[in-house]
């Protein structure tokens, strides 16, 4: 997932950028699984820098035009708006601080999905699936009719995972 926020640079209506995108996306379509995967951790610590060196709500989403192989416009949203708060199914994403790899043990692995799928349970999201790795998980849920809104699930997970993690590290 390549997440994009302007930074004062502008794509759309100056020939110059258009064409310097075009010949990004070409490179881009040439490069390997795994090149890609190094790619997106860059673009995503990147991201990370400028969004922290940011005054809060400098970012704004934009769109980028770009074309497929039948030279159709296709519209890119970046930044799409996160509802959190709706009812609905959920593809998240989070990672440990700094991306630390605070999860490397099979212990404090265990721990993790296992607080994952608790806390699933108790705050009424139905999990479709999911992978816990020692720096960052994922997971696909669908809010059941009584569920409570994601960020409090979230949250909870969170900090009662970094207390389980504590704890671990203690012994």
């Amino acid at each position: 997932m390549l997440n994009s926020h302007s930074s004062g640079s502008d794509f759309s209506g100056n020939g110059s950028c258009d064409a310097r995108l075009q010949k990004l996306i070409a490179r881009l379509r040439g490069l390997t699984t795994p090149e890609l995967n190094q790619l997106e951790q860059l673009l995503s610590d990147l991201e990370a820098k400028r969004l922290d060196s940011k005054p809060s709500g400098s970012a704004r989403p934009i769109s980028l035009e770009i074309r497929n192989s039948d030279s159709k416009s296709l519209d890119w949203p970046h930044a799409p708006i996160h509802r959190i708060a709706e009812a609905g199914t959920y593809f998240v994403t989070s990672g440990t601080y700094g991306k630390q790899h605070f999860f490397r043990s099979p212990t404090s692995l265990s721990a993790l999905q296992q607080e994952l799928l608790a806390k699933a349970k108790q705050y009424g999201w139905q999990l479709e699936a999911w992978a816990c790795f020692s720096n960052h998980y994922h997971f696909v849920a669908h809010s059941e009719a009584n569920a409570t809104k994601l960020d409090v699930y979230l949250t909870h997970l969170h900090a009662d995972t970094a207390r389980k993690l504590n704890e671990l590290d203690l012994k």
